[in-house]
C-alpha cells in the first residue's frame, strides 16, 4: 500500500530528524512535522554548555537550516503544539483547531522537565532548562557577582554549574541524594566528579535537602532542612524530566515510563511510532524495554524509525552512550552501568585519565571515561565495542594499565 501521509508530532532532535531520514530513504509523499517551539529541530546538548556561555550560537545548534525544509518538501508548522489524537478517524488536532490526516504517525513530543513544588518555587529567579527560550533567560542570568545556585546534580545541572563557573559567577550544587548522576555513574567516578567541580569553586552539596525558597519579589535564598541558608539571584532546576506522553494516553496506550514500543519503534496502535525521550521501546540486546534521553538515542531512533516506517525490516539494539563536557573534561559513558555488581578502576583523574568498568555475573555491561579534553575517548569506544561483541574479559586486565585495551579486544 503507499503511503501518502507521514506527521511527525513533535518538533525536536528525534522528530526532525525521522523526516530528514525519510527523504533519504526515498519516501516522497507529504510530510509534516508539527512543534511546539517556534523553531525548526535543533540539538539540545549545547543548552547547558556553549548556548550559555556564548560559545555557539542557535544557528549553530539547528539540524539544518530553514530552507532545507523547503528544498525537501517537508511542512514545519512551528509553534503549533499537536493536542489531541483521534486513532479511528486517523487524524490529529492541532493548537487552533485544525485537523491533520495522516496515514502513518510518529509520536516524538520528547519530555518536559520536572518542577519544584517546594515553597517560593514560582518565585522569579527560579528556571528550568529544557529548550533555546529557557537557554535565553538563564545566560543572561550568568555573569561575574551572581550566585547560581543548581538544584540536581544530574547531566544538565553540572553542565550549568561548569557554563556559569565559565562566565564567572559563583555556583552551589544540591544534589538531594548520596552522589552526583546516581543512575549513571558509580559512586567512586562520582566522587572524583565532585572533586573536579570542587576544584573550579564550585561548593557541591551531597545530601542536601532542601526546605523553601526565599525572596521578596525575586529568589534571594535557598534554606534547607537543617536550616542552612544559601544565598542565590538565580536557581536553575535540574531534578529530572517526564515523557511527554499526553497524546498517546488520551489515546489509550499505557505510559508507564514513556510510550511503550517495540524494536521498531512502532507502538501497540497500528501505523503509529514512538520515539526520543518520549519512548520506551523494546532494546533487543537487553531483553526489555528502555527509555533513554541522550543525542545518540535521537540519532539512531529516528533511522529505526524512517526505515521501519518505510517496510524495512529493522530492529534497535544498541548499547547505550552518552557524554558530557564539563570545564575542559569530557566524560562518557557506554552500556549500563547502574546494576553492576563489580567495578574495577583504570587510571587516575590527577594524570588526566581515568576509566572504571562495570561487570554483572562476570560480564563486561559499562563503562565510563572520565579525561581532559577527549584523551580517553578512543579506550571508551574499545570499552563500547567490548561490550558490543560480548567479550569474554577479566576485570584484573581491564584494571592493569599495562595492557593494551586494544589488544583485550583483539584477543576475544
Amino acid at each position: 500500500e503507499r503511503i501518502r501521509r507521514i506527521v511527525i508530532a513533535g518538533g525536536g532532535h528525534a522528530g526532525g530528524r525521522t523526516a530528514d531520514w525519510l527523504r533519504r530513504l526515498g519516501y516522497d509523499g507529504d510530510l509534516k512535522i508539527i512543534g511546539d517551539e517556534g523553531r525548526p529541530p535543533y540539538e539540545r546538548p549545547p543548552l547547558s554548555k556553549g548556548l550559555l556561555t556564548g560559545e555557539k550560537s542557535f544557528d549553530d545548534c539547528l539540524l539544518h537550516p530553514e530552507a532545507f525544509y523547503d528544498a525537501q518538501r517537508i511542512e514545519l508548522l512551528k509553534g503549533q503544539a499537536a493536542t489531541e489524537l483521534d486513532v479511528d478517524a486517523r487524524t490529529l488536532l492541532v493548537e487552533g483547531g485544525t485537523r491533520i490526516p495522516y496515514d502513518r504517525l510518529v509520536i516524538a513530543t520528547g519530555a518536559r522537565p520536572r518542577s519544584l513544588t517546594l515553597p517560593g518555587s514560582d518565585l522569579p529567579g527560579v528556571m528550568l532548562l529544557r529548550d533555546a527560550d529557557h537557554a535565553a533567560v538563564i545566560k543572561e542570568s550568568l555573569a561575574p557577582g551572581a550566585h547560581i545556585v543548581v538544584i540536581g546534580g544530574g547531566f544538565i545541572g553540572l553542565e550549568v554549574a561548569a557554563s556559569a563557573r565559565h562566565m564567572g559567577a559563583a555556583v552551589t550544587v544540591l544534589e538531594a541524594t548520596t552522589q552526583l548522576l546516581g543512575r549513571s555513574l558509580p559512586a567512586a567516578a562520582a566522587a572524583e566528579l565532585a572533586e573536579l567541580h570542587r576544584a573550579q569553586g564550585v561548593r557541591v552539596m551531597i545530601g542536601a535537602q532542601i526546605a523553601r525558597l526565599i525572596g521578596k519579589g525575586a529568589i534571594e535564598t535557598v534554606e534547607l532542612a537543617d536550616g542552612q541558608r544559601i544565598e542565590a539571584t538565580t536557581v536553575i532546576v535540574g531534578i529530572g524530566i517526564r515523557p511527554a506522553c499526553e497524546l498517546a494516553q488520551a489515546a489509550g496506550m499505557p505510559c508507564e515510563n514513556g510510550i511503550p514500543a517495540d524494536a521498531t519503534c512502532m507502538t501497540s496502535i497500528p501505523d503509529i511510532a514512538a520515539i526520543g525521550d518520549a519512548a520506551c521501546c523494546f532494546n533487543h540486546r537487553y531483553g526489555r524495554h528502555m527509555r533513554l534521553e541522550s543525542w545518540q538515542n535521537a540519532e539512531q531512533q529516528a533511522e529505526i524509525c524512517a526505515r521501519a516506517l518505510l517496510g524495512e525490516q529493522v530492529s534497535w539494539d544498541s548499547v547505550p552512550w552518552v557524554w558530557s563536557d564539563q570545564y575542559d573534561w569530557n566524560l562518557q559513558m557506554t552500556g549500563l552501568m547502574a546494576n553492576c555488581q563489580e567495578v574495577v578502576r583504570r587510571g587516575d583523574a590527577g594524570d588526566g585519565k581515568v576509566l572504571y568498568f562495570g561487570f554483572d555475573r562476570g560480564r563486561l555491561r559499562g563503562a565510563a571515561a572520565l579525561g581532559r579534553g577527549l584523551v580517553a575517548v578512543k579506550d571508551l569506544r574499545v570499552a563500547q565495542m567490548m561490550i558490543e561483541r560480548n567479550v569474554p574479559v577479566e576485570p584484573a586486565a581491564l584494571a592493569d594499565e599495562g595492557m593494551s585495551l586494544k589488544s583485550l579486544l583483539k584477543a576475544a
